[in-house]
């Protein structure tokens, strides 16, 4: 039996509540991106299932190493078990040293990572522990169809956007 996907939502600032039919948020907890969640708005989403991204769009200008370091100094402030998984987030860049790098540290640490991207780029990126793809092809919720994908981005809306995690991943790898 196949268990199907679980919806999950993202946000750059975070809605005050999770969009009704979600199990699952995704959120900010450094690197480029332009809002880093606070404690609190974490905790708006206590009984739903995590995924922390690391952003990092602009890879060849930065020491790998010291962004995992720096990722890892959040995921212990807010007090993430090892076994999660993180999402570095590299939007439209291809850097494979940084994210051999990126993915070295984190698994030193206890820690999975998914390469999040665009799918025009994404897979030109070593998988590290998979991808997690962005792909707006219209098609509504759907799984992209590659071996190493995790969860696929569907929808890029106004206040957040929507994607779907393959079952095992949602309850073995994201933050409870």
């Amino acid at each position: 039996m196949v268990l199907p996907p679980v919806k999950m939502f993202d946000a750059s600032t975070p809605p005050a509540s999770a969009p009704h039919g979600y199990r699952a948020v995704a959120g900010y907890i450094g690197g480029d991106t332009p809002h880093v969640w606070t404690d609190a708005e974490w905790r708006r989403f206590g009984s739903l299932r995590k995924l922390p991204i690391w952003v990092r769009s602009n890879p060849t200008q930065v020491v790998a190493e010291t962004d995992a370091f720096g990722a890892l100094e959040r995921l212990y402030e807010l007090r993430i078990p090892r076994g999660t998984t993180v999402a570095l987030d590299l939007e439209t860049a291809v850097d494979a040293s940084y994210v051999h790098t990126f993915h070295r540290v984190m698994r030193w640490a206890g820690f999975f990572v998914w390469v999040y991207g665009s799918a025009s780029t994404v897979f030109k990126n070593p998988a590290a522990d998979g991808y997690w793809v962005a792909d707006y092809a219209g098609k509504g919720p759907f799984m992209y169809p590659h071996k190493m994908v995790k969860a696929t981005q569907y929808y890029h809306g106004p206040n957040y956007d929507s994607s779907l995690v393959k079952y095992w991943q949602y309850y073995w790898r994201l933050w409870k």
